[in-house]
């Protein structure tokens, strides 16, 4: 493996769950100091991301395909692997617990974080990590089902320890059903435009992104309108998301502002919720993407499709 290559899926590897985890106060920096746990992380976020990168290179789609395809991402870590998507607890879900459950399924819970995974787990990482390096495979077919069966390993791990939700059997039916479904519509919409076509998120707009949908999904409508109206409205900003990445060809501009919006909404719910340990990786991916505009500003980038 040459030197940019093994840059790149480095990068990957560290940026895959750093942004979800990190930026959300999801994990505490200090968790990751421990070798064990950002091992597991890494698994869990980095080689799904190197897994789908792979798989939309060698088929020839575009970011939007990744996009789609990383909401696979939200159904392996919050529906078979912590599985928030069927617990009832409070103490972790807050009024999620009881927001939008139906039949022992938290459906508004699931829906977003799947959305939000196929992002910033996904989307924002693998476009990151293209924009600085050159393109090119990173790991070949055999790397790729070791990886996943290391997955399929902490998967596996998470459901056998005492601190994770334990479903009834056909709950996991059921997120294996999701993660199916995902596959069968990403093939069906290689080809075609999206339901909406015309809803597109402003081009020039998109660091606005993740503060809104931040605010629709968890900080601002969560819970004061009918959980039906909350789903649309974060399918309606999902789907302005994905045909604007579908219309657009200035790749490096996408990630960097959806990144910026991120942290800087990390920044202001660590203040809101006094949990300040967001702080310090927040300023991190603030400099981080200072000098990736430094380096790759005013060029196009590395496109996908």
């Amino acid at each position: 493996m040459d030197h940019h290559r093994k840059r790149k899926l480095v990068a990957l590897l560290i940026l895959a769950p750093t942004i979800p985890e990190l930026l959300t106060g999801s994990t505490p920096l200090w968790e990751l100091a421990n070798p064990l746990n950002a091992l597991i992380l890494v698994i869990l976020y980095g080689f799904p991301a190197v897994i789908l990168r792979e798989y939309v290179r060698e088929r020839g789609l575009g970011r939007h395909s990744l996009m789609f395809l990383g909401m696979l991402e939200g159904v392996l870590v919050e529906g078979l692997a912590v599985n928030t998507f069927y617990s009832d607890s409070q103490a972790k879900l807050g009024l999620f617990s009881s927001y939008g459950r139906f039949l022992g399924v938290n459906w508004n819970w699931a829906l977003y974080l799947t959305l939000f995974h196929s992002i910033y787990s996904v989307l924002v990482p693998v476009m990151l990590a293209d924009s600085l390096y050159p393109d090119g495979p990173l790991v070949g077919k055999r790397v790729r089902r070791y990886m996943m069966v290391a997955v399929a390993g902490v998967v596996l791990l998470f459901n056998l320890s005492g601190d994770t939700y334990w479903p009834a059997f056909p709950y996991y039916l059921l997120s294996i059903g999701m993660a199916l479904l995902i596959i069968l519509l990403s093939r069906l919409q290689e080809d075609r435009p999206m339901i909406w076509d015309g809803l597109r998120f402003p081009p020039g707009k998109l660091y606005l992104f993740a503060p809104l949908f931040l605010v629709v999904a968890f900080f601002g409508l969560a819970g004061h309108v009918h959980p039906l109206i909350h789903a649309i409205l974060g399918t309606v900003l999902y789907a302005s998301l994905y045909n604007t990445l579908r219309s657009l060809r200035d790749d490096w501009r996408i990630p960097r502002d959806l990144l910026a919006g991120l942290s800087v909404t990390g920044l202001i719910v660590a203040f809101l919720s006094t949990r300040y340990y967001v702080i310090p990786p927040a300023i991190a991916f603030l400099v981080l993407l200072s000098y990736w505009n430094r380096r790759i500003g005013g060029s196009e980038g590395i496109r996908m499709d």
